[in-house]
């Protein structure tokens, strides 16, 4: 019986030393985007793709992981590196805008990105205009 209390108490004291660490928020990842849009301006299709890279900063204290990224147009493709970016270390999110074919004039899209931040969703926009 003896044991079984020493085992329980022992377990717990494990489990309340894990949680208390997942509790601790003085270190934390935090992303800083130099900028949060872009403009392409006036392009023309017969261009193909138009790209552009956000470059983006880790301003925290832990390592920063980019989780996932959404677009909200099938025209746009977001890039990310897959491996943490270290405290003070930079990186980029490039994205790539390739117009339909005989759809013109002026769009404005949006790129979710998710990180293992507090803040964890960050939006960026590319704007421009499609012309023949």
């Amino acid at each position: 019986m003896l044991k079984i209390t020493f085992l329980l108490a022992s377990l717990m004291a494990g489990i309340l030393s894990l949680s208390a660490q997942d509790m601790d928020t003085s270190k934390s990842a935090a992303v800083t985007f130099e900028t949060a849009s872009h403009s392409f301006g006036k392009f023309s299709s017969r261009d193909g793709a138009v790209h552009y890279e956000f470059r983006y900063t880790n301003t925290g204290s832990a390592p920063l992981v980019i989780v996932n990224t959404e677009v909200t147009c099938t025209c746009l493709k977001a890039e990310v590196q897959k491996k943490p970016v270290m405290p003070g270390e930079s990186a980029v999110v490039k994205v790539t805008y390739t117009p339909k074919k005989r759809e013109y004039g002026e769009f404005t899209n949006h790129i979710k990105v998710y990180t293992n931040a507090p803040e964890r969703r960050q939006i960026l926009t590319v704007t421009g205009e499609v012309v023949k």
